[in-house]
């Protein structure tokens, strides 16, 4: 069991050797190709000279040995010691330890939340929220959307082809250049110029803006056209293709990159919140997991799914939940105040929807009712309810929920209670 001998900056080998001699440690491991390396004692590297030091340290693979294992099996104090050895062998070498195996074989193991090189963020909450800076996507800090070249000023009409002359400024005596050089090259790595834009493929697409080995892109257009800004005629140009655009880095999931490489069930937190709510509990309910998963995921899907109910009892079954609220009208932006408090219970609430019919659609607003009893029984807080409606409509609708038990009166428990002159400008 190793782990690898490191030297810091400020220390000669020595200096370091007699730290690790004052830790515990006691042999040091020099691997050879092939075949089983050599063992060294701490102390017998100490009694050299400098000059035949060096020749031993430092050196490629040297590492610190641990603790030394006959595989058999393995009692509780065996266990025990194990566990220690490779607590130990990750401290020392700051997350990293390998296991030689027969002297042939080395396998490296690591503590560290990385792959492929890697070096992953630590999952945290405030990683999947782009409302906080610790996971807003850096480039448009949350928003989707950056000041960039707007790819429909670029093509205005889709149903044109590249050589029918789709890109809006390759046109002209000198900028029509980029297209002739684009038709040209096309056939090299088969890209349709006579299809219309609409039709073409991802990759197609992709190859169209930022281009290849073979062609410069709409890309590469407009880089040359931003490293000719100090002439005015391309701050012009470049002016009538400025405009909000989808944020080139997070592709409009607002979150940094990070927080979209975690993934459950093959999909990333910014591709669920792009499935409509109704599509997105069914998606919940068929989620398969390991045992182990199960236990570490129970809590919080008990709570993703009474909110995506929630949101399907009130009739808001068709939206996303990367939906932009200024896409929404003004009266649905309020969603549906219990689900914000799923598990919240308080001495006295009051839920006052005034005029819901005209929030919600006709089949939301008995939704809303029906949501609205099943909270104040599963807080088991129905006793003192009360109902009123002005008219069939649902004119206005007042819940009231106090503990069970409590005295009944128009002024309730403390004596709070609305008057009903308040009632009535509610």
């Amino acid at each position: 069991m190793l782990t690898p001998f490191k030297q810091h900056r400020n220390r000669d080998t020595k200096e370091e050797l007699n730290i690790l001699l004052q830790k515990g440690f006691s042999r040091i491991y020099l691997p050879a190709s092939g075949e089983v390396g050599e063992t060294l004692r701490i102390e017998d590297l100490l009694e050299m000279d400098d000059k035949e030091l060096k020749k031993k340290l430092p050196a490629p693979g040297a590492s610190i040995l641990v603790d030394r294992l006959v595989v058999k099996a393995f009692d509780e104090d065996d266990r025990h010691r194990i566990a220690d050895s490779v607590g130990t062998a990750f401290y020392e070498g700051e997350g990293e330890m390998q296991l030689e195996v027969n002297g042939t074989r080395r396998l490296p193991f690591s503590n560290r939340f990385e792959l492929d090189g890697i070096n992953f963020e630590e999952p945290v909450p405030n990683l999947f929220s782009f409302n906080n800076p610790f996971g807003a996507c850096p480039t448009c800090e949350g928003f989707s959307r950056v000041l960039g070249i707007d790819a429909d000023l670029v093509i205005p009409d889709r149903r044109l082809s590249v050589y029918e002359g789709a890109v809006a400024p390759w046109k002209g005596e000198k900028l029509v250049w980029w297209k002739d050089q684009f038709v040209k090259a096309a056939k090299k790595f088969d890209f349709p110029i006579h299809k219309p834009v609409i039709d073409l493929t991802k990759q197609q697409y992709k190859a169209l803006w930022e281009g290849n080995e073979h062609v410069q892109g709409i890309n590469d257009f407009f880089a040359e056209v931003e490293r000719n800004l100090y002439k005015v005629q391309y701050r012009v140009l470049l002016s009538r293709y400025r405009g909000r655009t989808e944020c080139p880095d997070c592709k409009g999931y607002r979150l940094r990159k990070e927080a979209l490489y975690v993934r459950i069930g093959d999909k990333h937190i910014g591709e669920l919140c792009e499935i409509p709510v109704k599509d997105l509990s069914a998606w919940f309910d068929h989620l398969v997991l390991e045992p182990h998963e199960q236990q570490i995921a129970k809590r919080i899907l008990i709570e993703i799914r009474h909110r995506l109910s929630t949101l399907m009892d009130v009739g808001l079954g068709y939206l996303t939940l990367a939906r932009l609220a200024n896409s929404l009208k003004w009266r649905r932006k309020p969603a549906y105040p219990a689900d914000t408090q799923p598990r919240q219970q308080p001495d006295q609430l009051l839920y006052i929807l005034d005029e819901p019919s005209i929030g919600l659609h006709s089949r939301g607003y008995r939704k809303a009712d029906t949501r609205t009893e099943r909270t104040a029984r599963s807080w088991k807080y129905g006793s003192r309810s009360r109902t009123r409606r002005d008219d069939d409509a649902g004119g206005g609708l007042y819940y009231r929920y106090g503990p069970s038990g409590q005295p009944s009166g128009r002024r309730g428990r403390r004596g709070r209670g609305l008057r009903p002159a308040d009632r009535q400008r509610g």
